[in-house]
């Protein structure tokens, strides 16, 4: 309902309504400790390696300590363990503790809950087989995700309030839309880019909306600000809006979208690795380097044997949280690989380096109309019910085929939402052919991609 009254009002009114949602956002997420934790951050930037160590255990203690007391899940892990989590001197027990699954996560979700810790909100992620996973965030938690992120913009020259494309999955300009393809949060100063209309015939009126608002950086999908990069070399506008950075996320980042985005808008651009679940950050320093963040949490990096990898290996990656409060994260399989690195990085910072992220590839469909949609899987499932697996695979530039895992309550309602989640973000035209399996076909590598694109 709230939704189609968005999208019937003026323009005027929608740049209101966000406004008004992304100061009330603000208020949980900058209100609170952040001030405090970002001070924190900034000092602890400077720590040596032995002071980080101290304080992740100390914070390890603080978040297990109120598991242990607050969710069952943690109490019994603990308890069948024989540890004292408000106890523990090093980190060399993680290693005898069970991996925590995405699985077990959906199936008993209520197992996790610090029930001690208020609700502030609740955020969605299809992960890479589609299937929704619910994360729910108290005040502290996300004060401490954008002192995170507020900090990595900081230490490469950009504030968090300043002028901004945020080029995200959310649907704030409507499928009808034939114009104006963003809209404004004034208080943030961020211009919200469609996802959706990007393609030859639009992008000029991107362009001319961009130059007009001059942003100092641009935050968002990967694929998404590759994809406007792209139209801004093609179109011989290179260098003609010179930002302070361009910080992408949420897919990989190959060297060919890097040249694309660095050439058409003159800067540095700065990656980064983090979930919704709220797991351990990676960040890229000045000089080229990952490196995982201490501050949010510890990585364990694993070979196929489960045994620690050595350096120019390939390893997953096993997460344990020191940011995540109301539903802590330990030894979390997040699906994602990395290579250590064997050089150490000469930004200053004591903080583990990384090769290379190995195992986040974006995810996009492409239309007849030039137009591609990042992520496209995860905007479809995020808001449906009743689905276990999932994975699309699109045939033509508008006939699909969609796999579907379904639960017990699945019922034809949900095949209906499905289809018109397709139609919203795409068109009426498009031709849309289900099947249901048992489970959904692995790759020769063992993956379970949630997209699969057969268009060029």
């Amino acid at each position: 309902m709230l939704k189609k009254i968005y999208d019937n009002s003026p323009t005027v009114l929608q740049d209101l309504f966000l406004t008004l949602q992304a100061f009330k956002y603000r208020k949980f997420r900058q209100g609170g400790r952040y001030n405090e934790f970002l001070s924190f951050l900034r000092k602890s930037q400077h720590f040596s390696k032995e002071e980080l160590f101290n304080w992740q255990l100390e914070q390890f203690k603080k978040v297990f300590g109120e598991a242990y007391d607050n969710t069952s899940y943690y109490k019994q892990l603990f308890d069948n363990y024989n540890i004292d989590p408000k106890s523990v001197r090093d980190f060399d027990f993680l290693k005898q503790l069970p991996v925590l699954t995405k699985d077990i996560l959906r199936q008993h979700p209520s197992r996790f809950i610090n029930k001690e810790r208020k609700i502030v909100y609740t955020a969605k992620t299809g992960g890479t087989t589609g299937a929704p996973l619910i994360t729910p965030f108290d005040g502290e938690s996300t004060q401490w995700a954008f002192a995170f992120l507020a900090r990595f913009f900081e230490q490469n020259g950009v504030q968090y309030g300043d002028r901004n494309l945020h080029m995200t999955g959310q649907q704030v300009v409507p499928l009808n839309e034939k114009k104006k393809f963003w809209r404004t949060d004034f208080l943030g100063k961020s211009l919200y880019l469609s996802v959706h209309h990007l393609g030859p015939k639009t992008f000029h009126l991107y362009w001319n909306k961009i130059i007009s608002f001059r942003p100092k950086y641009i935050f968002g999908y990967t694929s998404f600000i590759y994809d406007l990069a792209r139209h801004v070399n093609q179109n011989n506008k290179s260098g003609q809006l010179k930002l302070q950075a361009i910080f992408p996320s949420s897919e990989k980042l190959t060297d060919e979208m890097r040249s694309e985005m660095e050439l058409a808008f003159s800067c540095k651009v700065l990656d980064h690795y983090g979930s919704t679940e709220g797991i351990p950050l990676i960040t890229e320093c000045k000089m080229g380097n990952y490196h995982v963040v201490p501050e949010s949490g510890i990585v364990e990096f694993l070979n196929e044997q489960g045994e620690p990898a050595v350096v120019g290996e390939q390893a997953e990656m096993i997460m344990t949280s020191l940011r995540q409060l109301s539903r802590p994260i330990l030894r979390y399989k997040i699906g994602d690989t990395a290579i250590l690195s064997p050089d150490n990085c000469t930004c200053g910072l004591h903080w583990p380096v990384i090769q290379e992220l190995t195992g986040r590839l974006s995810e996009w469909i492409t239309l007849k109309d030039g137009r591609r949609i990042s992520q496209f899987s995860h905007q479809v499932f995020k808001m449906v019910s009743n689905v276990i697996e999932s994975q699309i695979i699109q045939e033509g530039y508008d006939v699909f085929k969609v796999l579907i895992v379904k639960s017990d309550q699945f019922t034809v309602d949900d095949e209906v939402f499905i289809g018109d989640r397709f139609r919203d973000l795409i068109g009426s035209k498009v031709v849309i052919e289900f099947e249901y399996v048992e489970a959904i076909p692995k790759t020769i590598g063992g993956k379970k991609p949630s997209l699969i694109s057969k268009v060029k």
